[in-house]
């Protein structure tokens, strides 16, 4: 094995079951035949990915406090802690994390406006913290933690404004296992891991092997339409290549960065 996080060499992932074809050439969801599940390979159970880290506890106090009663600034301070976890986080799961550590086993639409309120706040925070009035809030680690590790948001998902990439993390949480929950840069950067190890590879072994890579048990229709999307916008953003075998590869050090597309 070659590093921490590097795929074992010489790994097959997956037998090919249709001819090499330019990835322009998968096929549209629902026309893929009667397979709807593929099962991960074998090829793929050595390799080292960190574990998702999942956010448990709070630093502060403001969980002790009612969720419904606390104020805006304090929910915000829990979901920049999440997110600060956890990120890239998903919205949802971000809100559901947030009444978690409140010990609430549902979030009513009160409390989901509520936690919703205090994402866009955090997210504006740092935007505006020159002009907005700071939080007179003496809690401790209340200011520190927003003023010095802001959140942004990026379509639907919550990120540390300081991280620049992310690397793949393997999820043991069956929930946490969807691949709606994982932004399009993390799949990337499974799908990059794969690649820098066995230099190219084919579609179908490609997508169960991100499936891995990421912790979901099952390939099915839903994560193999999202996982060959990624690949497709990589190649049009000549992140990847389509070698002549139709084969998936990586471009020479210097390729354009990879920007998600609306």
């Amino acid at each position: 094995m070659a590093g921490g996080g590097a795929w074992q060499a010489g790994s097959s992932f997956g037998a090919r079951t249709r001819q090499d074809s330019p990835v322009e050439g998968i096929p549209a969801s629902g026309q893929a035949g009667p397979q709807t599940v593929a099962t991960r390979p074998r090829e793929v159970e050595n390799v080292i990915v960190q574990p998702y880290t999942m956010c448990t506890a709070t630093r502060g106090v403001f969980t002790a406090i009612d969720l419904r009663e606390a104020s805006i600034v304090a929910v915000a301070s829990v979901v920049v802690e999440v997110v600060l976890v956890e990120g890239p986080i998903h919205e949802t799961e971000g809100v559901r994390r947030v009444r978690t550590l409140w010990g609430f086993q549902r979030a009513g639409p009160r409390i989901q406006e509520k936690v919703y309120r205090a994402i866009n706040y955090a997210c504006s925070w740092d935007k505006a913290r020159n002009t907005m009035a700071r939080p007179q809030v003496t809690y401790a680690g209340l200011l520190d933690t927003f003023l010095d590790a802001p959140i942004v948001q990026k379509g639907e998902y919550l990120w540390p404004a300081s991280m620049g990439t992310v690397a793949p993390r393997r999820r043991d949480d069956a929930f946490l296992a969807s691949i709606e929950l994982i932004c399009d840069e993390e799949i990337l950067a499974a799908i990059v891991l794969i690649l820098e190890s066995d230099c190219s590879a084919p579609i179908d072994g490609l997508v169960i092997s991100c499936g891995r890579v990421l912790g979901i048990q099952a390939v099915h229709d839903q994560t193999r339409e999202r996982i060959e999307g990624v690949i497709r916008m990589a190649v049009r953003q000549k992140v990847l290549c389509t070698l002549e075998n139709g084969n998936i590869g990586l471009r020479p050090p210097g390729s354009p960065s990879f920007k998600v597309e609306a």
